[in-house]
Order: C-alpha cells, then sequence, then structure tokens
C-alpha cells in the first residue's frame, strides 16, 4: 500500500475500472516508471491548488499489446517415441515400473497479451482513439485532503473528483452522455415534472409566502430567478447546437467512410486522350467503371429522395437538411479527385452512351445537392425560433416567440427557391403546430389541474389558449403583409392541416378557464360573510360539497380532452357540467331567497354569467 493514501485510493479505482489483477501489476510498474516521475505527476496533480476556473484532469490510457511467444508443451510419454528394450526378467522389469516415466516436449507459439497504462494530466496521446481511457477531473481548486485511512478515503475523496471512462469514439461518447444524461435534466418538462418550472404568478406568490418566516429561507433560494432562467435556456440551447454538430460530424466521417467507392481502375491515364480513346481494352474498362459510377450515385440519390426527418417536431427539419446535404456534398467531393476527373474527361470524348447517362445523374446529383445546402441555410436562420418553441421556459415566452417565428417563414417564403411551394411549407408549418401543440399538453395537466391554485391553474390555462390563438392569428398577419406587397406568391395554405388541432384545442382550454371561473364564483360567493349571514352553515357546505363534485368527472378522464378524435367525449363531460351548474345555481338562488330575499338577486350574477360562457 501506498504511504499516500490518496495515491492508494487512485490506484483501487484504476484497478477496478481496468480489472487489473492482483499488485504489483502494471499501475505499479507505471509509476516505478522513470524513477517514479509518473507517481510524482500523480501527486502534484493531488496537491495542486489555483485560481483557474479550468477543470484539471488526470488521464490514465490503456492499451492491450500481443505478443507471440515460443511455449515448450509436455506431451504424453506413450506419444513419445520409446527405443526397443529386450524383455528382462526379475528385477530389471521391476526397476522399469518403478521408474518415472519419461517427459519429452514440443515448441508452440502462443499468443499473450501484455496490458499496458500511461499518464498525463489534461494531455492526450497523439493516436489517443487506440486507448481505453480513465480520466479524475477534479471539482475543485483546493489541494486534495489527505485521508486518515482507507475508509475516509473511500467516503471523501469521490466527492472530490468527476470519473469518466471512455470506452470507445469519443464523438460516440460525447452524443450519448449528451442524449442520454445531460439534456434529459435540462429538458421544459423533466424541469416542470420536478417541479422547478413555475410561471411568473407562481413565483411571485411563492416569494410572497417565504417572507413570512425565516424557517422558509431555504424554500426562497430554490426559486430560480429569471435571469438563472434565462441562462438555462441558453445552456439547453448550446448543448443542442452542440449534440447537432457532434452528429453531423459523425454522418460526415461515416459518409467519408462509405463513400469511398468513385475508385477509377488503377490504369496508366497520363498519355494523351487520343491515344487512350483508341485502347479498346482500355475503354471497356473505363465503360464499366462509368457503369459502377453510375448504379452507386443513383442508389445514394434514391436513398436520400426517400428519407423523411426522424422525429415529429421543427428541429428534425433542420438535421433532416443537414444530414442530406453532408452526405450528398461529401458524394461530390469525391467526382473531385484527379483520377476520376481524368477517367471523365477522356470518356466524354468518347461519345459514349453510358458517358451521357452519367452525365444526366451528375446533374441531378449536384440540383439535389445546392437544394440541400440552400434548404439547410434557411432553415438554420429559424433555429433559434425553434429552441425556444421546444425548450423555452413557459407557454407566455412562447406567445412572444410565433410572431417573431411566422414573420421568419414569411421571408423564407418569399426568398428561398426551394421553400416556395406548399409542398415545402406545410409540412414544416405542420412540425411547428405539432411542437406548439405538444408544448401545451405538457404544460396542462388536465387531470391535476384542479389540485393547483385556482389563480396559478387559470393563468396556466390561459397562457395556453393565447398561445395556440398566437399561431393562427401570426399566420394572418404575414399574410396580410405579403398581400399588401403584392408578391406574386400567395400566402395561402391548407387551413385544416395548420389550425384544425391548435383551434380545437384553445376550445378545450377555453372551457376549462370557464370551469375555473365558475368555481371561483361559487367559492367567493358561499364563502364565510354568506354562513354569517343567513345562519344555516351546513346548508351552505352542502351546497359546497356539490361544487366540489363538479370537478370530478374531469379529473376522473379516461381519454385526453386534448386528442380531436375525443370531441364528442369532451363536448359531453363539458354539458354535464353546465347542467349540474344550472342545478346548484337553483338551489342557491332558492336558497338565498328564503335566508336573504334582499341580496338574493344580486349573489348569483357572477355565476351565471360565467357558465353561460362554456
Amino acid at each position: 500500500m501506498y504511504e499516500d493514501l490518496r495515491v492508494e485510493w487512485v490506484r483501487r479505482c484504476v484497478c477496478r475500472i481496468f480489472r487489473l489483477p492482483g499488485r504489483p501489476n502494471c499501475f505499479d510498474r507505471l509509476l516505478q516508471r522513470d524513477d517514479g516521475e509518473p507517481l510524482r505527476t500523480v501527486s502534484r496533480f493531488l496537491n495542486r491548488v489555483t485560481d483557474e476556473q479550468s477543470t484539471s484532469c488526470l488521464l490514465l490510457f490503456k492499451s492491450v499489446r500481443e505478443e507471440e511467444v515460443e511455449v515448450s508443451v509436455p506431451i504424453a510419454s506413450e506419444d513419445a517415441e520409446q527405443p526397443e528394450q529386450e524383455d528382462t526378467e526379475g528385477s530389471e522389469v521391476s526397476e522399469r515400473e518403478d521408474s518415472e516415466p519419461v517427459l519429452s516436449y514440443r515448441k508452440e507459439l502462443q499468443v499473450v497479451y501484455h496490458i499496458e497504462l500511461q499518464l498525463d494530466v489534461d494531455r492526450f496521446p497523439p493516436n489517443y482513439s487506440q486507448y481505453q481511457i480513465f480520466g479524475f477531473f477534479r471539482s475543485t481548486n483546493e489541494m486534495v485532503p489527505e485521508p486518515v485511512d482507507m475508509t475516509e478515503a473511500c467516503s471523501v475523496l469521490p466527492k472530490l473528483f468527476v470519473m469518466r471512462l471512455v470506452n470507445g469514439p469519443p464523438l460516440v461518447m460525447l452524443t450519448n452522455q449528451l442524449t442520454h444524461v445531460h439534456l434529459p435534466p435540462l429538458s421544459w418538462q423533466k424541469r416542470r415534472e420536478a417541479g422547478e418550472e413555475q410561471s411568473a404568478e407562481v413565483q411571485d406568490s411563492v416569494k410572497a409566502d417565504q417572507t413570512e418566516g425565516a424557517g422558509e429561507a431555504e424554500e426562497k433560494a430554490s426559486v430560480k430567478t429569471p435571469k438563472q432562467l434565462m441562462e438555462r435556456d441558453e445552456l439547453l440551447h448550446r448543448l443542442h447546437k452542440t449534440l447537432r454538430l457532434a452528429n453531423t460530424t459523425l454522418q460526415q466521417l461515416q459518409v467519408q467512410d462509405e463513400l469511398q467507392m468513385l475508385h477509377a481502375p488503377e490504369l496508366d491515364l497520363e498519355q494523351d486522350t487520343e491515344t487512350l480513346l483508341r485502347d479498346t481494352e482500355l475503354m471497356v474498362e473505363l465503360e464499366q467503371c462509368l457503369m459502377n459510377w453510375q448504379t452507386q450515385i443513383t442508389v445514394v440519390i434514391e436513398e436520400q429522395q426517400s428519407k423523411k426527418p426522424q422525429a415529429p417536431g421543427p428541429l428534425a427539419e433542420i438535421v433532416f437538411w443537414q444530414e442530406r446535404a453532408s452526405i450528398l456534398s461529401a458524394l461530390s467531393e469525391q467526382l473531385k479527385q484527379p483520377q476520376v476527373k481524368r477517367v471523365l474527361e477522356v470518356m466524354g470524348r468518347s461519345h459514349s452512351g453510358t458517358m451521357r447517362t452519367l452525365e444526366t445523374t451528375l446533374a441531378e446529383l449536384h440540383k439535389y445537392r445546392v437544394e440541400a445546402d440552400e434548404n439547410f441555410c434557411f432553415v438554420s436562420t429559424l433555429e433559434r425560433h425553434f429552441m425556444d418553441l421546444t425548450t423555452g421556459k413557459s407557454l407566455s415566452m412562447m406567445v412572444e416567440t410565433l410572431p417573431p417565428l411566422m414573420s421568419s417563414l414569411g421571408t423564407v417564403w418569399i426568398i428561398s427557391r426551394h421553400y416556395n411551394t406548399s409542398e415545402r411549407m406545410v409540412p414544416l408549418m405542420e412540425r411547428i403546430a405539432w411542437q406548439l401543440c405538444e408544448r401545451v399538453c405538457q404544460a396542462v395537466h388536465v387531470r391535476l389541474l384542479f389540485t393547483q391554485r385556482r389563480d396559478v391553474a387559470m393563468s396556466l390555462v390561459s397562457d395556453a389558449r393565447q398561445a395556440l390563438e398566437q399561431w393562427k392569428r401570426s399566420y394572418f398577419e404575414v399574410r396580410a403583409d405579403i398581400e399588401d406587397q403584392g408578391r406574386v406568391r400567395r400566402w395561402e395554405f391548407d387551413r385544416k392541416r395548420l389550425f384544425e388541432r391548435t383551434d380545437y384545442m384553445a376550445s378545450v382550454c377555453h372551457d376549462l378557464h370557464s370551469v375555473l371561473k365558475v368555481l371561483q364564483d361559487f367559492y367567493n360567493i358561499f364563502g364565510m360573510e354568506l354562513k354569517s349571514v343567513t345562519g344555516d352553515p351546513k346548508r351552505i357546505d352542502e351546497t359546497l360539497s356539490r361544487v366540489d363534485g363538479l370537478v370530478l368527472p374531469i379529473q376522473n378522464l379516461t381519454f385526453d380532452p386534448f386528442s380531436i378524435s375525443k370531441m364528442a367525449n369532451w363536448k359531453a363531460i363539458m354539458q354535464e357540467f353546465d347542467s349540474t351548474v344550472e342545478d346548484i345555481e337553483g338551489e342557491a338562488i332558492h336558497f338565498i331567497d328564503q335566508s336573504f330575499k334582499p341580496c338574493a338577486p344580486l349573489l348569483p350574477l357572477s355565476i351565471c354569467s360565467s357558465s353561460s360562457n362554456i
């Protein structure tokens, strides 16, 4: 065991991760190398004190080296050649039986695996992709304290480091960590489920409640300020962008590996073109080469034309065009190889039918590549709006995002050479409408809505309704602007595809807001003041119990009220609600007439006006 228990703890972590047996092993030999310089490197890393904000990292690199060695393998005595001996009697036979068997050996080559370790601080070797990498990332700028025993070391030291094992291509590891580890906790839905995502009204009420006692100071500290929310949203946006760039790089590397296929035959094409054209055998080979290229390029184009975005949201549109542009650009780059260009030049002079067919295919490749590049450029200008729509901190932020988003779509419609048709624009706008509806569904949990504070719930459904209505309102505003400018291409699309679901969801939000308003009016009327005036609190409590039961059919829904296919079911629920409200109003009016006639005509007016809007 090492005298410095911190080094011993590092050793145990490395041996466990890399599965190093016994001691001394390759880790111990590593620390003793070069007169103990690696051991001093580890000690300096642990004792480092700095004011820098950057994280220092101790990196260990594991490689496995194969070696063939010659070994002697024993063979059974009966297999060995035994000299012929005469059969003797008595003691000679007994002596032979008591003697040890004669062993013989044969030479064999066996593969032996040697595990080798390297270490460094904040630096990777040039060929790092060949190694398994294990890193200790320091989370403190102070010296790592020395524990008194290994029990304390195993308890304290893991809190001072972030440990990572890189056991694969770094870009793949990065995309997996971003997708499955870092992005989910920051997503809008996860934050809301964790109780961190609150509207401005909720935050104000929480802050007001927290000023009542010093014991609630910690809760006040947990409420995120608007600046913190903006910084978190900016971080989420940057992480999404990093993930997209990492995926694009992986895609390009994959394409480069897969599309190394436009290989010209290894022929001498340095002669002048006329001489090459007279070589019949050479022309046959070049003709076959063109046919192979024709097939390969056609397959790639057809595959790209058949692909669709892999997700329903608008961000998938950006990824789709970025991947297509990468693949077609990589294929186009293959055509710029000197040998390929020379083959095309020679065959272009041959007036070959295969060459004419290939030229048509290459023209298509160029057309689709330019289209993909331009489309990616245009949809990238909308990325910030798409991110706000997908990961924004509140529904009110979506209300602010939709007008500039729709205006940007109008600009793309006017300027772009490819997003100027309904076939291109309507699917993109459908994706935006889908994302908007998805956010509303995530925010407004109908079954839980009536368990929240009533003012908070009313504000939530109001924001949801405004966002859904703003989508349609922004569309018609851009339409009016385009028509005022006298553009040839009219801003007119299939309204059913764009607004049928959002209009229906807005009507459901309106119904929910009306229900909450009716409940609020009932509770305002049948309060303590009415109990004190009428002198019959029991009957008021019975009425309030019926009011509480109004929302039970909504809380116990067995279907999604925002699903347009369940429209009839939702209307039936609301008709039942209206009928029950009328019954309660009738009983309330009768009760108030008997108990307090002068005020009877005034009290139910707010209820009647609210329920009539449902």
